[in-house]
């Protein structure tokens, strides 16, 4: 599956920001922004492949 669009990868930052937090899942760091963000799978896409929400975390830029 190929990476999402810039509308579809808001939406998912959007999404996971409800799920858990506008902070990055390994540090703690609070996004003034969800731009900021990236998007981390948790299990590597070569051993899960996709972007199902459920593998998906957001973290900053030096965490991921």
């Amino acid at each position: 599956m190929a990476k999402p669009n810039a509308r579809r990868m808001k939406q998912i930052k959007r999404s996971l920001a409800g799920r858990d937090g506008a902070c990055c899942f390994y540090c703690g760091y609070r996004f003034a922004q969800l731009r900021a963000a990236t998007v981390d799978h948790l299990i590597p896409q070569s051993v899960i492949p996709g972007w199902h929400q459920a593998n998906l975390v957001l973290a900053c830029r030096p965490c991921n």
